[in-house]
């Protein structure tokens, strides 16, 4: 059955979704009952459950290539979060019903976010509206298929993790083989190829941070440890105690109250920091207390996250470290990445064209990838 291609409607269709943005229905009204700070208190740790309600059925749903799907749900529930300036500390860790007005306020910000996903997917030729004898349907652009590469992608991802963390995943899963077993075991390794192309940098760096890369690794398998308990809510003071018991069972390397509290830091975000930065982190700061997001790690990998976390709460040291430096990763790189069937350049600039970190060129196809 043909497909014929509709540019005329789907600019109809983008033009209508803009319009939606640009004057959107009045949902003011519906808010009001829940200006005051004890509807705050019952509400926002409402919209935490539901929310993680939701992450958790996209994991059962989309155990692979879910990271747009838990970036989006948890977008939803940070903006849905800053309608409630007046909260102070949750009235409950967790509802026994969901409340129909914070399903209502997600789902009205999960289609905000949505429309938004079409205009750009049409706009930027993910998505083409066709049609056939049967009516319209949205059609994904060949360049978007999924192919034998991502095959091939998975593989080489498994190769390069660490031999402990492949070790623990084949066998019969023992005590400590728990998703913070596994966050211990890996270590920051995925930031190996920073340490190595930048390595007076990457020293310089951590030598003025106030806690280690081991810490990292510590607070995010603490975070991961956290999930599996159920808990959610925690009052500032009672996470020491709980990183102190957690880490003399896991032997962990052991650390002040002050750098810890310092790493915690990195790993908390405000939802004004959430929204503005685009990023996710595993807690996060409401009123007085810390809530624990569980799907941190399902939109980006757990060092990439890191690193993320790190340009923003300490953008200044980042750059007159690491930052200033990066560019050295693409010369790294090149040098892995040259054969006798792909040529690389690195950190190229074109007058009138512009630069590059890293260019590469298939002999045989003479296809070219720009970084």
């Amino acid at each position: 059955m043909a497909l014929r291609a509709e540019p005329d409607r789907q600019r109809h269709v983008v033009e209508a979704l803009r319009r939606w943005e640009i004057d959107p229905p009045e949902y003011a009204s519906l808010l009001d009952p829940f200006e005051y700070t004890t509807s705050a208190n019952y509400v926002v740790p409402m919209l935490l459950a539901l929310a993680i309600a939701r992450g958790n059925e996209l994991v059962d749903a989309i155990p692979r290539y879910s990271s747009i799907d838990h970036a989006v749900n948890f977008q939803t529930l940070i903006s849905a979060l800053r309608r409630f300036d007046a909260f102070v500390v949750p009235y409950f860790d967790r509802p026994t019903f969901p409340d129909p007005f914070a399903e209502e306020l997600l789902a009205f910000e999960w289609r905000k976010a949505e429309r938004r996903h079409l205009v750009e997917s049409f706009e930027q030729g993910i998505w083409h509206l066709v049609s056939d004898d049967e009516g319209l349907r949205i059609h994904l652009s060949a360049p978007m298929r999924r192919s034998a590469l991502h095959l091939v992608a998975n593989a080489a991802a498994h190769a390069q993790l660490p031999a402990d963390v492949r070790r623990r995943m084949k066998r019969k899963p023992g005590p400590n083989d728990d998703l913070a077993g596994l966050a211990i075991a890996a270590g920051n390794d995925a930031l190996g190829l920073l340490a190595k192309s930048c390595p007076k940098a990457w020293e310089r760096l951590w030598a003025q941070l106030p806690f280690s890369p081991q810490l990292t690794v510590g607070i995010r398998a603490l975070a991961l440890s956290l999930a599996a308990t159920g808990d959610r809510w925690f009052p500032p003071d009672e996470l020491w105690p709980r990183w102190e018991r957690f880490a003399r069972s896991r032997r962990l390397e052991p650390a002040d109250r002050e750098a810890f509290e310092a790493c915690l830091s990195v790993h908390t975000l405000s939802p004004e920091q959430a929204q503005e930065w685009g990023l996710q982190a595993p807690f996060l700061r409401l009123g007085r207390s810390v809530a624990l997001w569980p799907f941190a790690f399902h939109v980006m990998l757990p060092d990439l996250g890191l690193i993320s976390l790190l340009t923003r709460h300490y953008e200044d040291l980042w750059s007159r470290t690491l930052g200033s430096d990066l560019a050295r990763v693409a010369d790294r790189l090149a040098g892995r990445l040259a054969s006798d069937r792909l040529a690389v350049a690195a950190r190229r600039r074109k007058k009138d064209v512009g630069e590059a970190d890293l260019v590469v060129l298939d002999r045989e196809t003479a296809y070219v990838a720009v970084v």
